[in-house]
């Protein structure tokens, strides 16, 4: 039996990891639903599950969900396999153990990070990387990473990129319905640029913003900017004090999962500034909406671009504001449009979860 920490995936906002997490066992669960499959949850899974997959629900109030209630569950049930695709690793491990790490952020910017966070995931990752008999990664970077940061066996970790959806991320053009629709449930009325994640200085918003307001005001260019995402932990209220003053950047939230393809697709260009990242999903998803996407220069963001992106080292002003001008340009944008509906060919949820199948059954 093989038991799976499915709590990102049964959270009710989702970002990176839960939305990793969702994906994943939805589509490991259409590829082998004969195997014996147990998906612990603290609340009830919204999709249905095929074969002799099944979802038990762990009600638990109280904090340490993982190292108690779902401890104390691993312990009666004694699995073959424990799979953790997005959290650390119960106290109790009665079978193999494979488990995800999605980047190590928390070493090289603990400026990010409350002491409570770093003393957490610095344990958290020291644990799994030692007891773990198989590490999944989601990027080549991150796997040289772990090595680098914890003289890891390399043989034992495994780079098992992420697949996208491809109903929600696809190629619409301006008169699209949806695009219509968010447009107007947004008010959005110009030509904008789009970034969406987090706003925190880890995704390095408040320098690009003071790079766009300068371009915007040395320039003829009647283009917005539209921030989607949440309030980050560190830098939110400088990236809100340089917004609220402004008429053409416009915080709009939380993005619904529904609204997040055709915001996208209307964009004029993605922009995504991000001082570290363990993957960068939205690369891949800006790729396969057919949207030029502009990006720190960072190592990763390489990996899953290629040379679709364009890039703009960090942090960099005046690169920014040139990075942005090239973009004005038709010719330019049907050039990135067309390597990244390229590149994004080289991704699919399929070969994400027979992947991560693969490991867990051959261990």
């Amino acid at each position: 039996m093989i038991a799976i920490d499915a709590v990102p995936a049964a959270k009710e906002q989702k970002t990176g990891v839960e939305w990793y997490v969702y994906r994943l066992l939805k589509k490991m669960n259409e590829l082998e639903p004969d195997l014996e499959v147990v998906l612990y949850s603290h609340r009830p899974l919204d999709f249905e599950l095929k074969g002799r997959w099944t979802n038990k629900v762990l009600k638990w109030d109280l904090p340490g969900w993982s190292k108690i209630r779902w401890s104390w569950e691993l312990f009666k049930d004694r699995p073959d396999v424990i799979f953790v695709p997005g959290d650390e690793l119960p106290y109790v491990l009665p079978g193999k153990v494979v488990t995800t790490i999605h980047d190590l952020g928390f070493l090289h910017h603990p400026e990010y990070y409350s002491q409570d966070q770093l003393k957490r995931f610095k344990r958290a990752h020291s644990r799994a990387v030692n007891i773990a008999d198989k590490v999944i990664t989601i990027t080549d970077t991150t796997r040289r990473d772990i090595i680098s940061s914890y003289s890891a066996d390399d043989s034992k970790i495994e780079t098992i990129h992420f697949g996208y959806d491809k109903a929600m991320f696809k190629v619409r053009g301006q008169d699209d319905a949806e695009v219509a629709r968010v447009k107007a449930d947004y008010e959005l009325q110009k030509p904008y640029l789009f970034y969406v994640g987090r706003l925190e200085d880890k995704k390095g918003i408040a320098p690009f913003l003071k790079a766009f307001t300068s371009w915007k005001d040395q320039g003829d260019h009647d283009v917005e900017l539209v921030l989607g995402g949440t309030p980050g932990e560190v830098g939110y209220d400088k990236i809100h004090e340089i917004a609220s003053s402004r008429d053409d950047i416009h915080e709009i939230g939380h993005v619904d999962y529904k609204d997040l393809g055709p915001l996208r697709s209307g964009a004029l260009v993605e922009v995504f500034p991000t001082r570290f990242e363990g993957f960068g999903m939205p690369t891949l998803e800006a790729m396969a909406s057919g949207v030029p996407f502009v990006c720190s220069d960072l190592e990763v963001l390489h990996e899953v671009g290629e040379s679709a992106p364009m890039f703009v080292p960090l942090d960099a002003h005046g690169a920014w504001m040139r990075a942005l001008d090239e973009m004005m340009k038709p010719e330019t944008r049907e050039e990135m449009i067309r390597k990244g509906l390229v590149r994004a060919q080289d991704f699919d949820w399929t070969t994400t979860a027979q992947r991560t199948l693969d490991v867990l059954c051959n261990i």
